[in-house]
This record gives C-alpha cells, structure tokens and sequence, in this order.
C-alpha cells in the first residue's frame, strides 16, 4: 500500500473518538450516535451552546469564557450583547464561495471557526477567510480565525500562519474540554 495512503488511514484512526479520546469508562456519545465524523453536527452543538439568545438559559456566559480561554481577551456582558452565532454562511472571497463552519460576530469583533472533525484544511480555505475578516466593510477591532481539530494539529494547505491552532482534546490550555470544564464550574 502506498506510503501516502497508510499515513492518511492511520491519521483518520488517530482522530476517531472512539480509538482513545473517550471518558475514563469508555462512553462517547458522538460515537454512540455515529456521528464523530459529522462537523456540522459538532458545529451545530458549539455554536448552540455560544449563541447568548440560545435557549440554553446561560446568557453570554458561555461565549464570555470562550473569547477569555481561546483569545485571551476578557469581554463584559455589555461587549456581547447583540453578537450573533451562525453556522453554514456563505461568502464569495477571491472568486470562490465557501460556507464557514461557525460565525461569531458581534459589535467589536468577527470570529471564525473553521471545524475538521476527519478532512484537513481545503486549498486555500483558510487563506480565503483570512481575507474575507480583511475586508474593508468589516470594521470590527478583533478579528481571528479559529482551527478546530480533534488534537490541535496544523492545517496543511495555508500559505500563511493565518489561524490559531485549537483542540477539541489536548493538553494545552486551548481546548474545547477546558473551556466545557471552566463553564461547568461557572454554573456551579
């Protein structure tokens, strides 16, 4: 088999729930429902639980603690109200329509998660949406492109360090579970 291929297969394996980013007694509900593959599943979920008019009843609270844990930037209730949360947008950049994963936009920032549940990064992809934040009519102060994988890893078809690397599971302190741990905490 070719060199190329086994490093692809083992790469999937390697992003699988269920090969190892399980609890400690082994659940995992994305696998449990067959769908740890599906991005806008998990895009689905994210963007529910950071969207402040959502009805999960806890405010700002959540997109709060995510600008604090993933940009280092500390915003107050007033900063968010009014920020928006979509999944799925289109937009035309460089001749080229792509759909991004998650939008946060509110009234001093615009924020894009680009989610890879198994695929990598798309030729230009993340390029075209550095661009697109660059746009003249987006006035917005803080701008930043988000990497969504399974263990933080490096896109692979980006001219440019463009994007800042996040994990679902990791070590590091940019994680999904740790921003998912610090909510939990705050609602105690």
């Amino acid at each position: 088999m070719d060199h190329d291929v086994i490093k692809f297969l083992e790469r999937i394996e390697s992003l699988n729930p269920s090969s190892g980013n399980q609890n400690a007694n082994g659940f995992n509900v994305f696998s449990l429902c067959q769908v740890w593959h599906k991005e806008t599943i998990h895009s689905a979920i994210l963007a529910s639980l950071l969207d402040p008019k959502e009805e999960h009843g806890l405010g700002t609270m959540p997109l709060k603690l995510f600008f604090s844990v993933f940009l280092g930037i500390n915003l107050n209730a007033t900063q968010l109200i009014g920020a928006r949360v979509t999944t799925e947008e289109l937009i035309n950049i460089n001749g080229r329509q792509r759909r991004l994963d998650i939008l946060i936009r509110g009234k001093n920032f615009r924020v894009i998660i680009e989610n890879k549940t198994v695929t990598c990064d798309h030729e230009g992809q993340l390029d075209d949406y550095y661009d697109w934040l660059r746009l003249k009519e987006h006035k917005e102060q803080n701008k930043k492109l988000l990497y969504l994988t399974y263990n933080g890893s490096d896109a692979v078809n980006v001219k440019t360090s463009v994007y800042t690397r996040i994990a679902y599971n990791s070590a590091d302190d940019k994680s999904i579970v740790l921003w998912l741990d610090n909510l939990a905490n705050e609602i105690k």
